[in-house]
């Protein structure tokens, strides 16, 4: 259990919730006395310029009719005195004539004085022939006393302190900071106690899941309510139910794997360990599992007489099921085939024993064959197995089938009267190939189709000469391609019992002898004398066309072949002869090796193409260059390819090609 990631100090969600809810308030209270306070400015100002006007205008009349007595100054200073007293918060209040000369102040002294405006008064607005004018210190009203004709009799000046207008303002910005202080207060409160009681249940939440973090999956949350929080409480409780079944699960789920690998390595057990090699007979086998275990078994064995024998077993089912029957069928196969006298006689024994044990529905299809290897007769029975395969050594490929039931048919009678063995002698270069139905029935990731009998007995020919490894390996490799990235739907076994022929050399590959084989296509191939030119490799084409071999494969399959030589013989051309004139070399196709096998001679500087490296053809680098392609199409065209340069006779390049089934399995994979 890895530690909690959390190490320091834990900062609980209502009060992250609660600070951030006051500075919003506190932000939203902000912006609103701000707008308030602006908005009270303005109105404020509105109302003192109204009034400014209004006195202003005022004025203005009662100076109109002052201005036109003899002595104006008796009806104005009373006046302007008046509203001095009454009002100090007018600073100036001025009345003119149109020369400038005051008639009218509530200073005595002033009256006949010129009258100078204030001289850092700035215009501001006009309305209604009244302007206002300001200063730092006063806001000033300036009407004109206009006569009934229209004449300009005079001017009046009314002037505000700005002081009073700031006090107006302060005091209105008190009282607002005051209400929005208190809306503080209160919202900050109930912002606290209401997040507080919402998100009360987050504690016992967290503890929960720190609970569950530790392992601990019994104790449940206890949050009650229709809330989020509760339905939360009810997921985390569930959660740790589930978390508590799957662990449970996951524990008897490993135990439960390392039973089976237990059981897949008590089953690999059974299995032959290595080949059985005898009087230049070779007994071998190969199976893959489509599970952990396998319904498949297969053995090799030499019997007390002297004889060897060969086993291959099918369970209907796989898996562990499959695996305890075909445990039983190894155990059974050990135990009785000393004491019976035949393959026949080995398979009704093993029904007698293997039936009663078997649940219903449960069968297996066996086939066994026994070798004498001094004679080299094969003889063989099936309980229900399909057909094996002979390749001869020319190539000739037979069905070899007997009759019989499958074990555990029929319990009552047995199986032992459907059974009938059959006898064929292996000459020099045959090859038995007999597999399980998970081998023909693989299907393509592609088509869906199945692999086929077909593609069994072409690879089976192809590979038979090469030797029991190799076909193994050929068959295992083909079945995948085939197979792709889909999934493995039953298990494939496969075994082999192998003469060695005239190519064989203690069981060796007969591609690992090239002069051998270039000794065989002198003697009995078909020969393609050339130049040493690329002119002059058009001429294979034509060689071809009069091969039984190519004439019978397919459109695709000729061309890999064309492309093959062609590729093979200018690489000669251009690297070991190096346009050196005069120079030749030599193409045969001969038969014998599976579908046959081509050999090329030529006597140029030797080097070998089966062991480099193809290139990467995803790098845009090496697509661009446009060159270095040719062995790697070779690789893929060929079935098998392998050069020996410097020989006694000169470099010998040996390739052959499956049929075109095969083939184009390989083709497909690459």
């Amino acid at each position: 259990m890895s530690p909690s990631p959390f190490t320091g100090r834990v900062w609980p969600v209502r009060w992250l919730v609660t600070l951030s809810t006051l500075a919003l308030t506190v932000v939203v209270v902000a912006s609103v006395g701000a707008i308030a306070e602006r908005n009270t400015r303005r109105a404020l100002t509105d109302e003192l310029t109204a009034r400014l006007r209004e006195q202003a205008s005022h004025l203005a009349y009662v100076g109109r009719s002052a201005l036109l007595a003899p002595y104006p100054e008796l009806t104005l200073h009373p006046i302007l005195r008046t509203i001095r007293e009454r009002q100090p918060e007018w600073a100036l209040a001025v009345v003119t004539d149109r020369d400038g000369v005051i008639h009218g102040d509530a200073d005595a002294r002033r009256l006949g004085q010129r009258f100078v405006p204030p001289s850092d008064l700035t215009p501001w607005s006009d309305a209604n022939g009244i302007s206002i004018a300001e200063s730092p210190r006063l806001l000033v009203a300036i009407a004109p006393i206009v006569l009934a004709n229209g004449a300009r009799a005079g001017t009046v000046y009314l002037g505000l302190e700005r002081g009073y207008f700031d006090a107006a303002v302060n005091a209105t910005r008190r009282s607002l900071v005051l209400a929005l202080a208190l809306f503080l207060a209160v919202g900050a409160a109930g912002s606290f106690l209401l997040t507080s009681r919402l998100l009360r249940p987050i504690g016992p939440l967290r503890e929960g899941l720190e609970r569950i973090g530790r392992g601990d999956l019994t104790t449940r949350v206890a949050i009650a309510g229709r809330s989020e929080f509760g339905r939360l409480a009810a997921a985390v409780n569930a959660m740790a139910a589930d978390l508590e079944t799957a662990q449970k699960d996951a524990i008897e789920k490993d135990r439960l794997a390392h039973e089976m690998q237990l059981a897949r390595r008590i089953q690999q057990s059974l299995l032959p360990a290595t080949q059985i090699r005898e009087a230049g007979f070779v007994l071998a086998g190969w199976q893959r599992p489509a599970t952990e275990v396998s319904g498949d078994i297969f053995d090799t064995f030499r019997l007390e007489d002297g004889r060897l024998g060969v086993a291959i077993a099918d369970v209907a089912g796989k898996g562990l099921p499959g695996c305890l029957v075909t445990t039983m069928v190894a155990a059974l196969l050990a135990a009785l085939r000393d004491r019976c006298d035949g393959p026949a006689d080995l398979l009704a024994t093993m029904d007698e024993r293997l039936s009663p044990k078997l649940e219903r529905g449960t069968f297996v299809t066996l086939f066994v064959a026994f070798l004498d290897p001094r004679t080299g007769v094969l003889t063989y029975a099936s309980a229900g197995h399909h057909p094996a395969l002979l390749v001869r050594a020319g190539g000739e490929v037979l069905k070899l089938s007997a009759p019989g039931k499958p074990l555990g048919t029929d319990r009552r009678q047995g199986v032992r009267a459907t059974l009938a063995e059959r006898s064929i002698p292996l000459e020099p270069g045959d090859v038995l190939v007999q597999t399980t139905d998970g081998v023909h029935e693989c299907e393509s990731e592609k088509s869906g189709e199945p692999f086929g009998f077909d593609r069994v007995s072409a690879g089976a020919a192809s590979w038979a000469l090469a030797g029991p490894t190799v076909l193994l390996d050929g068959m295992a490799r083909a079945i995948e391609q085939w197979r792709g990235a889909a999934a493995q739907l039953d298990d494939e076994t496969i075994v082999v019992v192998a003469r060695e022929g005239e190519h064989a050399d203690n069981g060796c590959d007969p591609f690992a002898v090239p002069l051998e084989r270039l000794a065989e296509a002198e003697a009995r191939g078909v020969r393609l004398r050339l130049p040493a030119t690329l002119e002059a490799l058009v001429r294979i084409d034509d060689w071809l066309a009069r091969l039984p071999d190519f004439r019978e494969r397919d459109e695709g399959g000729r061309e890999r072949v064309r492309v093959a030589l062609y590729e093979l013989c200018a690489n000669i051309v251009e690297h070991g002869y190096a346009g050196t004139a005069g120079q030749t070399l030599s193409v045969w196709w001969t038969p014998g090796i599976g579908t046959g096998f081509y050999v090329i001679l030529d006597q140029g500087k030797a080097f070998s193409v089966d062991n480099r490296e193809d290139p990467d053809l995803g790098d845009p680098g090496v697509r661009r260059r446009g060159r270095g392609f040719g062995l790697a199409l070779v690789r893929r065209a060929a079935s098998r390819l392998a050069v020996h340069p410097g020989t006694a006779r000169g470099n010998v390049t040996l390739l052959s090609f499956g049929p075109s089934e095969r083939t184009e399995v390989t083709e497909k994979a690459a």
